[in-house]
């Protein structure tokens, strides 16, 4: 760490464990892909995927978890119904049951009203908030 060495001690039944309990993971994780049992590999939780990179192609996360405001870092998923602005744009979105406002979008793609859209990792200042932003790592996934 910042370049300095450091040692660390670990036992070797615990390095055995740990090696044993990794191989029998990629051996089921193999097993399930070529059985084509991929609903077997996701566990579809808030806690087990607001972190994942992978959200943006997981069917099972888009269909359970999209729309979710548990966290201030959300996914949505709608149709677009507004949008404003060139370079920096400001879009509304229509959820199943609510407008949201999203601001910050930079883009250079056409995105037109009527579009169904995946927006993934926009700030949500409070889980009432109707206005979300866009930040660094905003994802913008069309339909």
């Amino acid at each position: 760490m910042k370049g300095y060495k450091h040692i660390i001690e670990i036992k070797e039944e615990i390095a055995i464990d740990i090696h044993k309990r990794a191989l029998e993971l990629k051996n089921k994780i193999n097993k399930n892909i070529s059985e084509g049992q991929l609903d077997q590999l996701a566990i579809p939780k808030i806690e087990n995927c607001m972190h994942c990179e992978y959200r943006p192609i997981c069917n099972i996360y888009n269909t359970t978890n999209i729309n979710n405001f548990e966290n201030k870092n959300v996914d949505i998923y709608g149709v677009v119904i507004d949008v404003k602005g060139l370079e920096k744009k400001e879009l509304k979105i229509q959820l199943e049951n609510k407008v949201l406002i999203i601001k910050n979008i930079y883009t250079n793609e056409s995105i037109k009203i009527g579009d169904s859209i995946f927006i993934y990792n926009l700030f949500c200042p409070d889980g009432n908030s109707q206005i979300l932003f866009a930040m660094k790592q905003t994802i913008i996934k069309y339909e």
